[in-house]
C-alpha cells in the first residue's frame, strides 16, 4: 500500500517488537507514511538498531491490537521445519498443510501486517476502537469458546 494513500501525517504510534521482522516492517511503514513512531523490543541490541533507523514519537498515542496469522519468514520456516522433523515428513507437505488452513492458501507477509497498521493509524479508522484486527489470510484467530482438543482446527493431519 502506498503510504500516500492514507492521511497519517502528524499521527503517532507505538510499535512493540520493533527490533526485527513484522514489528520492524510496521515501524518502517509508519515512518514512511509520516507517523511519529515510538518503538520497543525485549532485545536491546535489535531495539538500538531500530531506533537508529526510525523516528521517535510524541505524547498523543492511540493503541490498537493487530493479530497477524502465519507470517512468512524465518520464524514460520523454523516451526514448519521442526514439525516436519518431528513427524518424519517432507517440509513441503507440512508447509502445504499450514497454507491450506487459509482460504487464500497463502501466508501473510510482514508488509500485509504493516498495511493494516497504516489503515488503523489513518483518519479513516477514527471510529474503530476496542477491536482486534486479524490479518490472517482468512484464518480465524480466536474462538468465542476455548477450542475442544479434538477440534479439527487443532488436529495434526498425518
Amino acid at each position: 500500500m502506498s503510504p500516500t494513500a492514507l492521511s497519517t501525517v502528524g499521527e503517532s504510534g507505538v510499535v512493540t517488537g520493533a527490533g526485527r521482522g513484522i514489528g520492524r516492517r510496521i515501524a518502517a511503514s509508519l515512518v514512511e507514511a509520516g507517523v511519529d513512531v515510538a518503538v520497543n523490543d525485549i532485545d536491546d541490541d535489535a531495539l538500538a538498531e531500530a531506533e537508529r533507523e526510525l523516528d521517535g514519537a510524541d505524547d498523543d498515542v492511540n493503541v490498537t491490537a493487530v493479530r497477524p496469522g502465519s507470517v512468512a519468514g524465518s520464524r514460520l520456516d523454523a516451526v514448519i521445519e521442526g514439525r516436519a522433523a518431528s513427524q518424519g515428513r517432507p517440509v513441503e507437505d507440512i508447509e502445504a498443510e499450514f497454507r491450506s488452513a487459509s482460504p487464500m492458501d497463502e501466508f501473510v507477509t510482514a508488509e500485509d501486517v504493516a498495511d493494516a497498521v497504516l489503515v488503523l493509524c489513518s483518519e479513516r479508522s477514527r471510529r474503530m476502537t476496542g477491536q482486534d484486527l486479524n490479518v490472517t489470510a482468512g484464518i480465524v484467530m480466536h474462538w468465542s469458546d476455548p477450542p475442544n482438543p479434538g477440534d479439527a482446527r487443532l488436529t495434526d493431519h498425518h
